[in-house]
């Protein structure tokens, strides 16, 4: 306890008074005259009698009274909230975080996860208050600290794993909002396989100063997985009919060889077969046969069950837009031969690839999706002008190698330097494997292009909004993304020819091409592939005038009305979508979502590494009263003021008894 002005506590003094009144107060009669004794001699009378209290109930009113004014005037406080029911706990705050990525359904891992989680519910002492968190890419507060102990038995039976990744940067986040106001003694318990990719670059995370995290460990070792990824459709043309080539990555988890059962269906129906044979921890590529056929969904499966089973299957669908016309301009004849044979790599015909001799014209914007500015500059006047608004209106600008204008108001790269490191060849490093760019990498890891060395490439910095996917060993952007207007400029800083390195040489280099110009082309193309996380917009497969339904693949139909301002769904399965328009002449579009490959990837990370990652922090002082200051404290709780009530209700009482006395003595 405490008091806000302690020397009003000098009114105290006051209770000197009733003491002084009640012992030197004497009954004094009126004096009546005797004449007879008139003539005798006065002789003065004197006595001595010890005083006492008569009326104690009275006495202790008036003390009592003047003893809480002076209390109230000291303005006094408490160090705990007699209010908040929270604060007389003696027990624990548990929040326990369960791992439901599509990895927790490996083999016997889930079953150990819920009996885990059973138990940390079961076991926590009466007083303990227990909330769930379910995460995989996103977290979920399935029970929370202030609902009984029932909602948290349920929670327990209801959570299963789904098809998203890991990533447990946001399930802490929540954890530690949901014991922000905690004020007993707090625990983190986190029920995972310890996935390295849930760690986005093991990204540091904050927790309430004094909580204890607990990390429970349900990982299997050498489990067996094969995973399904990377779907591609070689497309070419045939007799004026349109010829398709399936073909998918699979690659190999476990530590032993395997021939694997692969088979392409549409539909329920099996088409073609193979098998195929995969190395311990390699990679191997499987291909159908070709098929005729404007428009296909269907998906390529593994027919042989292992301890993964989300990543068995790849879907797939044609019904996207045509290739992208993609116009060249080079001024290197040995980076347009590399750069031309990547796009058009196993004949996928799936870009158009136009050539344009050093200088870009006003004509060679007409007509096409995405503009490559290969080791040549870029243009100034009239038709430089003409490209700014090119890319404005949703093209794809791909800056390659030297850009020749150092500040050209298109570059993501400014004050650009000519770097020539022949004898220290530099590295690509720093890649953001999240980024679309590397999208064919994610399975793997970007590791394919630690390999790769570069002995010319541009040194400059990011322009302000411009994002670095990776960068060079000497720190210097290598990719930048800058938008602008409604289209995307893409800039390697690296060069493309034999003498900028071996890039050109490495087994990335043709996915890495044809992902830059996907991505400066994603504006204008609309995306037929999604994985599970991503976000569906509607508008961009339907009229937006028009109502739509989205039929999901376990057959869950979402209505999209047209005067819904925002007509997006969060995808959060794998299979095929179907987005259905409402009307005359409304088309049925089809999508494909795949869950992310990364996830597949069951490599753990270290105990430690994980406990690095999670650091402490204060807790939130304006929801917890231990960390008011005295005058805060004491205006919340204003205890004065009921002082006072008590006080005049003392008053009250003392009047009342005093009048009675009074009367008594009168008669």
């Amino acid at each position: 306890m405490g008091l806000l002005a302690p020397l009003f506590l000098a009114g105290l003094l006051a209770i000197a008074i009733p003491i002084v009144v009640h012992l030197v107060h004497r009954e004094r009669k009126e004096p009546l005259a005797f004449p007879s004794l008139m003539f005798l001699r006065r002789v003065p009378f004197r006595s001595a009698k010890r005083q006492r209290i008569r009326y104690w109930l009275l006495f202790l009113t008036r003390v009592a009274a003047l003893l809480l004014i002076a209390t109230a005037f000291a303005r006094p406080w408490i160090k705990r909230d007699v209010a908040t029911g929270a604060a007389a706990r003696d027990g624990r705050d548990i929040v326990v975080m369960i791992d439901r990525s599509y990895s927790m359904s490996a083999g016997p891992v889930w079953p150990r996860a819920q009996r885990t989680l059973r138990t940390v519910v079961e076991e926590a002492d009466a007083g303990d208050r227990v909330a769930i968190i379910a995460f995989g890419e996103q977290a979920e507060l399935r029970a929370r600290l202030d609902e009984p102990r029932s909602s948290a038995r349920a929670a327990v039976q209801a959570i299963e794993p789904g098809s998203e990744v890991t990533r447990y940067a946001p399930a802490f986040k929540l954890a530690g909002t949901v014991l922000a106001q905690s004020k007993g003694p707090a625990e983190i318990v986190v029920i995972t396989d310890r996935q390295r990719s849930g760690w986005r670059n093991l990204e540091q995370v904050a927790v309430p100063a004094g909580t204890t995290v607990r990390l429970v460990d349900v990982s299997t070792p050498e489990l067996n997985n094969i995973a399904l990824t990377e779907v591609q459709l070689a497309r070419s043309s045939f007799a004026g009919r349109l010829r398709i080539v399936p073909s998918a990555r699979l690659i190999n988890r476990g530590g032993q060889d395997v021939t694997v059962p692969v088979s392409l269906r549409l539909g329920e129906r099996v088409q073609q077969s193979r098998n195929v044979e995969v190395k311990a921890h390699g990679t191997a590529q499987v291909s159908f046969d070709a098929m005729f056929a404007s428009a296909l969904a269907g998906e390529i499966r593994v027919d042989r069950g292992d301890d993964v089973a989300a990543d068995n299957a790849a879907f797939f669908t044609t019904e996207s837009n045509a290739a992208p016309v993609v116009r060249v301009v080079s001024g290197n004849n040995d980076a347009t031969f590399y750069f031309e044979n990547a796009l058009n790599a196993a004949n996928t015909g799936a870009f158009v690839v136009q050539r344009t001799a050093q200088r870009l014209t006003s004509a060679d914007l007409q007509g096409v999706n995405v503009i490559v500015a290969l080791e040549t500059a870029l243009p100034a006047g009239a038709v430089g002008v003409q490209l700014e608004e090119f890319v404005r209106q949703g093209g794809g600008l791909v800056i390659i190698g030297d850009a020749g204008t150092r500040a050209h108001p298109l570059a993501a790269l400014r004050n650009a330097q000519s770097v020539n490191r022949e004898n220290d060849p530099a590295s690509l490093v720093s890649i953001d494997a999240l980024h679309p760019v590397f999208a064919p990498f994610r399975a793997t890891g970007a590791s394919q292009f630690a390999s790769a060395r570069v002995t010319r490439f541009q040194r400059g910095e990011a322009v302000e909004g411009a994002q670095v996917a990776a960068r060079f060993d000497d720190g210097s952007p290598a990719l930048l993304e800058r938008r602008f207007g409604r289209g995307r400029v893409l800039q390697f800083a690296g060069g493309m020819t034999r003498t900028a390195g071996d890039l050109v040489l490495q087994p990335a280099f043709v996915p890495f091409v044809q992902q830059l110009v996907r991505h400066a082309n994603a504006n204008q193309q609309a995306q037929a592939a999604f994985t599970v996380g991503n976000v569906l917009d509607v508008n961009t497969f339907a009229a937006a005038d028009r109502d739509a339904v989205v039929l999901s693949p376990s057959g869950q139909r979402t209505p999209m009305p047209a005067s819904t301002k925002s007509r997006t769904l969060r995808i959060a399965e794998p299979g095929i979508y179907q987005i259905r328009g409402a009307g005359a002449g409304a088309t049925t579009v089809s999508v494909a979502a795949n869950v992310d490959a990364s996830e597949s990837d069951l490599t753990p990370v270290g105990a430690e590494l994980f406990q690095d990652a999670v650091t402490p922090r204060e807790r939130n002082v304006n929801a917890l009263p231990a960390a008011l200051q005295p005058r805060e404290r004491e205006g919340r709780q204003s205890l004065w003021w009921y002082l006072l009530l008590i006080a005049f209700a003392f008053l009250a009482i003392e009047t009342f008894f005093a009048n009675r006395i009074s009367t008594a003595w009168r008669t």
